[in-house]
């Protein structure tokens, strides 16, 4: 089995995005990946708050950057640390996010 078959939830990617001086959230596109609730160790091990509350696994050629919402059915998500994990041969992003 590997990771991929974990990836069962369709996100939508947001960005801030300006035209001229206005800015505004635009869409980027999907993807697809695995969401669960992130370990308290991992939130201190990137010397947060307490505010990241989940972990999305997904593939290492996602267009996800820092900052971007993820919205999935009625939950949005901010992306506050990314992480490449490929070792093994589950190679896969991983994105600490908090829920807005």
């Amino acid at each position: 089995m590997t990771i991929e078959n974990f990836y069962t939830t369709t996100f939508t990617v947001k960005r801030f995005a300006y035209t001229g001086t206005k800015g505004s959230l635009s869409t980027q596109g999907t993807f697809v990946g695995h969401l669960q609730q992130a370990l308290i160790e991992q939130v201190a091990n990137i010397a947060s708050k307490f505010t990241i509350s989940h972990s999305i696994w997904c593939a290492t050629d996602t267009d996800v950057n820092l900052g971007d919402q993820l919205e999935e059915g009625g939950d949005k998500y901010t992306v506050k640390a990314i992480q490449t994990n490929n070792y093994g041969g589950n190679d896969h992003l991983e994105l600490l996010v908090e829920k807005a």
